[in-house]
């Protein structure tokens, strides 16, 4: 198992992104199983993504405050694999932002 920054996980979360369009809103809606919560809606696949993208990292920063368990990704996580978020690695500028 590998701890990777809050980017690399978010990079590979998205690899398990569904898409749907949905015709009564024309838009795209986008949703990651593994993630609850984690969904997003635009009028492209594009919009959709990377708005998916801000709302995995919110609730990263959320499981990570909270102490939740966060699901290990093809063998990533961000947190220590014995105790789910107790540790993380992540850059100084995605410190900054955890911190704000």
């Amino acid at each position: 198992m590998n701890k990777g920054s809050i980017s690399d996980y978010i990079t590979k979360a998205i690899q398990y992104a569904v898409y749907e369009y949905c015709e009564d809103t024309k838009s795209w809606c986008t949703y990651v199983p593994q993630l609850p919560g984690c969904w997003a809606q635009g009028s492209t696949v594009e919009e959709a993504t990377s708005e998916l993208r801000e709302v995995i990292e919110g609730w990263l920063i959320l499981a990570l405050q909270f102490n939740d368990p966060i699901p290990v990704l093809d063998g990533l996580t961000v947190g220590r694999a014995d105790q789910g978020v107790n540790e993380i690695a992540v850059s100084p500028a995605e410190a900054a932002q955890i911190d704000s």
